[in-house]
């Protein structure tokens, strides 16, 4: 008996037009959130690497510094090993 109550009471607050609306608004929020998440990994997230890589290698022919020449080779090394494991991956999927 108490549990057909039970029932009953949460049939009733699944139709109610405030969970809905607001079930709805979640799953679209979580839907966006999962979009946006994803997309700096994949090819994107692999393009903005090699544009930030550029990005260093103009400005380390202009810098005359260096230890600022030492740090922006250091960030270059850093996204050659990304590259690289990105593409070893992409090439050896685990699945």
């Amino acid at each position: 008996m108490i549990s057909a109550i039970i029932k009953n009471e949460i049939i009733k607050i699944f139709y109610r037009k405030k969970f809905l609306i607001c079930a709805i608004i979640l799953l679209i929020t979580a839907a966006f959130s999962v979009l946006i998440v994803n997309n700096g990994n994949g090819e994107r997230g692999l393009e903005k690497a090699k544009n930030v890589q550029q990005y260093y290698k103009e400005q380390k022919k202009s810098v005359k510094d260096k230890a600022k020449i030492a740090e922006i080779q250091e960030h270059i090394d850093g996204i050659d090993n990304m590259i690289k494991d990105y593409e070893f991956e992409k090439s050896h999927p685990l699945a």
